[in-house]
């Protein structure tokens, strides 16, 4: 076994072994705050802006929603591969 893989197994098995409770009936009423969602869920929040694309498929309108995020920053605590020939 590799050094160190031990400890991280005990540690997997200590973790299984701590019971874990689940909700086993639905709650009797909704929250207070709830509200009926739009079909679009345009009054869902969202973690960044959402853009709309309308698209036209076999004849039928259709309206995407999308968000554009960017991806996060490069990884910096790896090496990078590079090939030089």
């Amino acid at each position: 076994m590799h050094r160190g893989l031990a400890p991280r197994a005990a540690a997997v098995l200590a973790l299984a072994a701590v019971p874990v409770s689940a909700q086993t009936e639905p709650p009797s009423a909704p929250p207070a705050d709830w509200e009926a969602t739009a079909i679009d869920y345009s009054n869902v929040p969202y973690p960044h802006p959402v853009s709309y694309l309308d698209v036209e498929v076999y004849g039928d309108p259709y309206r995407l929603a999308y968000m554009d995020v960017p991806p996060p920053a490069p990884r910096t605590d790896r090496p990078s591969c590079s090939s030089t020939g």
